[in-house]
């Protein structure tokens, strides 16, 4: 075959948006998703690739389109006069309003494969040759409950060239409204390679004998639910059996969970030694060879037994104002610190005592267990009614509603959220009573 066919991949761009959790206005654009369509852009030419394979999601939604327009139009130009064609197909996203960028894009090297849900087949040509197929389909409305896999694919290539398969969906989620997918499916075509777009997050599926399955997840994260690495991907195509793409970092912004261990922690000092070592041991490593990244937005969970259990949530609210720790050229800030450590003490030996402190341990011995004795069924039925209440009060009604489809809104509450409620604020509660008991 000669030289290889490079790609690169990439998808779930989401053209106009920025990263949340973001104060900085100036770093926000250099992070936004417009920015990272350009990082892309810069990559392909500087590695000298074929073309540019997006899959689905470009754009965020069709109120996107002026807001989208130029930078779409300025990169895909820049790519064309590279020789670097792009390929593309539309998601659940961008459905409606990538067909339309696209028929208004002048770069002649753009394609939009699988209009209106149906199989398409795209050949890349380089000096004339042909070299790489690309089968596409796009979605053709906002959800499509059917495996698009069922339809009538291309068929196999006759020229012996490798195929890449192009598709937006849902990997094994068969009751999945957004283009339910199967993995074994993919396995059984024709394709060397399939570039997936959906999942925010990046995911390689490989197997021995099978060709592997990519979501190259967005190149910028988004929000703190899309923690670790982001970029685009590489990937050459030659005659090599087994094919190895490598994702490159490109992220500025970066959204990471540290897990701190608080068991034993006697003093705040402690607390913030621990909460220093946990994020160096984390963010050291994150932070070398990070391409362009500039800031680390951290989530921290507490967890452990430790006797200042009831001090953590104001230690936690002033730390997550003031800490900032220099990774090399990279901060990195608090965006939030959940709680869940306990009380120092064995809630079963308290139960079996006498006064209220024991009589708030078998409660919490109770809900921990998930048994419904009369006493925790009680409180457990009165949250429940008393939250349900507030759920569907109308001045709470716009926080429960989100435009995205991708990101639903939280349930309403049910029995397993009152009883962490619950056991979160009688641990609490245990605490100070032990601390009184003590102090008497």
């Amino acid at each position: 075959m000669g030289k290889p066919v490079r790609i690169v991949l990439t998808g779930d761009l989401h053209v106009g948006r920025r990263p949340s959790r973001v104060a900085d206005e100036s770093l926000c654009r250099r992070s936004s998703c417009a920015a990272a369509w350009g990082a892309v852009v810069d990559l392909a030419i500087n590695e000298r690739a074929d073309v540019v394979a997006v899959s689905g999601d470009l754009v965020d939604r069709e109120n996107r389109f002026y807001e989208a327009f130029g930078p779409l139009e300025r990169g895909l130009r820049r790519l064309s006069d590279a020789g670097i064609e792009t390929v593309a197909v539309a998601g659940n996203h961008d459905f409606d309003v990538l067909p339309k960028l696209a028929d208004q894009m002048s770069a002649t090297r753009f394609r939009l494969l699988g209009r209106g849900g149906r199989w398409e087949r795209h050949t890349v040509h380089r000096d004339g040759r042909p070299v790489l197929h690309v089968d596409g389909w796009s979605f053709p409305s906002e959800s499509v409950l059917d495996n698009p896999l069922r339809g009538e694919l291309p068929a196999p290539p006759a020229d012996e060239l490798p195929a890449l398969g192009l598709l937006h969906g849902d990997l094994d989620a068969a009751a999945s409204k957004y283009a339910p997918l199967s993995l074994a499916e993919l396995r059984r075509t024709c394709h060397r390679f399939w570039l997936l777009g959906h999942i925010h997050k990046p995911a390689l599926h490989e197997a021995d004998g099978c060709c592997p399955v990519l979501y190259p997840g967005s190149p910028q994260g988004m929000d703190p639910g899309e923690t670790g690495c982001h970029g685009p991907w590489l990937l050459d195509v030659n005659g090599q059996t087994k094919l190895r793409p490598r994702q490159v970092p490109t992220c500025r912004v970066r959204y990471e969970q540290v897990e701190v261990d608080l068991g034993g922690a006697e003093t705040v000092d402690d607390v913030r030694s621990r909460v220093l070592r946990a994020l160096r041991a984390q963010l050291d490593p994150v932070c070398e060879d990070c391409g362009p990244l500039e800031f680390v937005s951290c989530r921290l969970v507490f967890n452990g037994r430790t006797m200042i259990h009831r001090q953590l949530r104001r230690i936690a609210a002033e730390m997550q104002g003031e800490l900032e720790v220099p990774v090399g050229a990279v901060v990195a800030k608090i965006e939030k610190i959940d709680v869940q450590t306990r009380p120092a003490v064995d809630l079963n030996d308290l139960a079996r005592g006498g006064g209220p402190p024991a009589a708030l341990a078998r409660l919490l011995v109770d809900l921990q267990s998930g048994a419904r004795e009369a006493q925790s069924a009680a409180l457990i039925d009165r949250l429940l009614h008393d939250l349900g209440d507030v759920w569907e009060a109308r001045p709470y009604l716009p926080l429960n509603y989100t435009a995205d489809p991708e990101r639903p809104p939280e349930p309403p509450p049910d029995e397993s959220k009152a009883r962490r409620i619950l056991l979160d604020q009688g641990l609490v509660l245990l605490d100070e009573l032990l601390a009184q008991k003590e102090g008497a």
